[in-house]
């Protein structure tokens, strides 16, 4: 589906010639709706923020189509070498917010076109060479090009399903040579060998639960029951998703004792996101978001994995100095600083030393971060 998100507006703008404002009104509104529904668990956290980030994140795509309204008239009955540059500049000014959107207002890279395709291999190959960005722009080139030979072909005194479109000619052939890795994609038989059996435990922790002091004593039931079944099924380790425990893992004794209690009663490595105070005063001291291995043997490692890039106005509010009134969704007294290592960690399992390189949560949009941690 992809492939088709431009034609319904370029054909609008062939033939109904919509005005700017009832062509910007129309294409702004339903990026708005579209954005509504692509980020619709946000409405967990706050609704007003959903309705907000949804206003902003349409912005990007109006500003494409702002743009698309106003270079088509001027290339659509040029020559054919004017058309395929006004092609290849629709193209580019959308992957160009695409690039904007990495950055802008700290970044928010969520569901890019390419994300479509996560798949479909043969959509993906470009991406060694180009990142999500060629993919996106590969996506909207095919398009739009669909878009003009459509209208190549009820143009009035020509004939046959056939006729040349030099456009559309250049996107097949654009397309055919950016699926070249397909090639190199072999169907064998892959031998596969068990290393290790691991659980991962989602506990059922409402969201306003989860930073609520009265419940941190259910919440560590609840762990503590899911971690013993999937002892009892045979599990040689679990993993536990972001800040699970109700306090920190490092700088809280207690919860820490606890925790590596539990990795002695499971009787293998415990993997866990968990906050991590590092000193004494939670007030003053440094707050990180970190991914942390739990041995059975030696309890908390040391070494653990500090999330890099934070969610802002949920784990700091960016520009504090200007915005001083603002408070954060995560509920702690500082905001928690980013970590500056992408890893990766080394986790020992009984077959042998596994190294892992965590992505937390709202990292896993940055590619760059995932790069980062296998080229660590």
């Amino acid at each position: 589906m992809a492939y088709v998100l431009p034609i319904p507006a370029l054909l609008w703008l062939f033939y109904g010639k919509p005005g700017r404002k009832e062509f910007v009104g129309v294409a702004g509104g339903a990026f708005w709706l579209s954005w509504l529904v692509l980020i619709f668990w946000l409405r967990h956290v706050t609704w007003a923020g959903w309705f907000m980030l949804a206003t902003v994140l349409a912005l990007f795509p109006l500003a494409w189509a702002y743009a698309v309204w106003w270079l088509l008239p001027r290339f659509k009955d040029a020559s054919s070498f004017v058309r395929i540059l006004g092609i290849l500049s629709v193209c580019a000014v959308w992957t160009l917010l695409e690039f904007l959107r990495t950055f802008i207002l700290s970044g928010f890279p969520w569901l890019p076109l390419a994300a479509s395709q996560w798949q479909r291999p043969l959509s993906l190959q470009i991406a060694s060479w180009t990142g999500f960005y060629g993919v996106s722009f590969l996506l909207l080139f095919v398009g739009v090009v669909i878009s003009f030979y459509v209208r190549h072909l009820f143009k009035r005194g020509q004939k046959g399903w056939f006729r040349f479109c030099p456009e559309f000619i250049l996107g097949m052939t654009v397309w055919i040579f950016a699926t070249f890795g397909v090639l190199q994609l072999k169907v064998e038989r892959v031998v596969r060998q068990p290393f290790f059996k691991a659980a991962l435990i989602q506990p059922y922790v409402a969201q306003g639960d989860k930073w609520d002091n009265s419940k941190a004593s259910e919440i560590t039931a609840e762990i503590e029951r899911q971690v013993e079944f999937q002892k009892h099924i045979g599990a040689d380790l679990a993993v536990l998703p972001e800040a699970v425990l109700p306090y920190p893992l490092i700088g809280d004794s207690n919860m820490q004792a606890w925790v590596e209690k539990l990795a002695r009663s499971f009787g293998g490595p415990l993997l866990m996101g968990a906050m991590a105070v590092e000193g004494s005063d939670w007030k003053v001291d440094p707050w990180y978001n970190g991914f942390m291995m739990i041995y059975p043997d030696t309890g908390v490692s040391r070494t653990y994995y500090k999330k890099r890039r934070l969610v802002p106005y949920g784990e700091y509010i960016p520009f504090r100095n200007i915005l001083f009134f603002v408070e954060k969704f995560v509920p702690i007294s500082s905001d928690i600083l980013p970590g500056s290592s992408p890893g990766p960690l080394r986790l020992e399992t009984k077959s042998g030393p596994l190294p892992i390189g965590p992505l937390i949560c709202y990292e896993d949009i940055f590619p760059r971060l995932a790069v980062d941690s296998v080229r660590a």
